[in-house]
């Protein structure tokens, strides 16, 4: 998962980060997906514009 503020705006801290989540069994539960990653990498001080979840499976 990855995430970023807008980076368009010369006021706002810039802000993007991303996580490889890696977990214990297969779901197709975004919402599972979506809280494993953003405890990692959520920060509540930006305004976010874009979000991106990838499904990797090996």
């Amino acid at each position: 998962m990855s995430i970023r503020n807008g980076m368009s705006n010369p006021e706002e801290a810039k802000y993007a980060n991303g996580a490889l989540v890696e977990l214990l069994y297969s779901t197709g539960d975004v919402r599972l997906i979506t809280r494993a990653a953003v405890e990692r990498v959520f920060r509540p001080e930006f305004k976010y514009s874009k979000a991106e979840v990838q499904n990797n499976i090996f």
